[in-house]
């Protein structure tokens, strides 16, 4: 669980490097609300069709060439997907960042996921999830996507076993790094039209219509927006110190109701002042083996990143945060002062 742009990459990545762990890199994320909103069971077929249908968020940052780093499928979206030309959800980033030849194991849950039972959603993705670990001789599998602390609570419920790690990051520096970041630039506008229009156009099951849309937002829905429009959300700090807010405010009402033996919170900067106690504290929650020797390998890939930030800016970002919690504790919301 994280707020996003606070290192859960580099932790996936980290966790990758150990033989027990299947990390599984924004495979929920990647289904929008269609993770977790299924209301009745599903046939194997037709969740294989939820998540290897076309993912609606990468074709549009590859319409707008803001494609992010996390999207490491350098492959011609080919053979395994048919007649498709958009990128199946699965396949971008949780197939690519799992093997060499993702479009292998694209066809070999192509082949066998239509053959589950039908049941419910979780059990959808449990079976999945197995199936990955027995492909790849692993134990334990770990999923992340960025930015999940907002719909976290709905997803326990499926996963009723599992445990939670939530890596947070100080607020100045996630705001900075969302700011730049496509996908939270889209996030801050999809926020924005759910609490003006009650609808987010972004997410995966969405319609696309303009009727009812005020003129002013027009401009932002997926079929409209451009990149320079986009471009401008990194000078709009305002939206995502308000994402960052309501994360916090998820994940620490998580928190509060889960067993205290099943989560295990991380500060990004404690983990990069002191990779191997921290990996350390991650392998032995999860019940790893070898735990020293992969905290000391994997410590080395741990950086420190170039402060990018201002006294100026951190001390607006800082009273826009006691503002907004303010507002949201006392009013239960928040309206960012450009409608755009």
């Amino acid at each position: 669980m994280n707020p996003g742009r606070c290192g859960s990459t580099l932790l996936s990545n980290l966790l990758g490097q150990h033989p027990q762990v299947l990390s599984i890199q924004e495979y929920m994320i990647s289904l929008g609300s269609l993770a977790y909103s299924a209301p009745t069971k599903l046939t194997g077929a037709e969740f294989w069709d939820l998540v290897s249908g076309p993912s609606a968020i990468e074709g549009l940052v590859r319409r707008l060439d803001r494609i992010p780093p996390e999207i490491t499928y350098t492959g011609a979206i080919r053979t395994a997907c048919g007649t498709r030309t958009a990128m199946p959800r699965i396949l971008g980033v949780a197939l690519a960042s799992l093997e060499p030849d993702p479009d292998e194991v694209f066809g070999f849950l192509a082949d066998r996921v239509p053959t589950f039972p039908a049941q419910d959603l979780g059990a959808h993705h449990r079976q999945l999830f197995s199936l990955l670990m027995d492909r790849s001789g692993r134990s334990l599998w770990v999923e992340r996507s960025g930015g999940n602390c907002g719909y976290v609570d709905r997803l326990l419920p499926m996963f009723p076993d599992a445990r939670v790690i939530y890596l947070s990051r100080n607020c100045v520096d996630t705001v900075l790094s969302m700011s730049r970041h496509a996908y939270f630039q889209l996030a801050t506008i999809g926020e924005q039209f759910e609490r003006l229009c009650g609808l987010n156009p972004f997410d995966e099951d969405s319609p696309i219509y303009e009727e009812g849309i005020p003129a002013e937002l027009r401009p932002l829905l997926p079929q409209n927006l451009t990149a320079d429009v986009l471009d401008q959300r990194r000078h709009m700090l305002e939206p995502f110190v308000l994402r960052w807010v309501v994360q916090d405010l998820h994940a620490q009402a998580v928190l509060s109701v889960l067993p205290p033996d099943r989560q295990l919170e991380i500060d990004y900067d404690e983990l990069v002042a002191a990779p191997v106690a921290e990996l350390t504290r991650i392998g032995r929650f999860l019940g790893l083996g070898e735990v020293s020797a992969w905290a000391a390998g994997a410590a080395g890939r741990v950086m420190k990143q170039a402060d990018r930030s201002t006294p100026d800016i951190r001390a607006q970002v800082e009273s826009w945060r006691e503002k907004i919690m303010e507002s949201i504790l006392i009013t239960g919301g928040y309206q960012p002062s450009t409608v755009a």
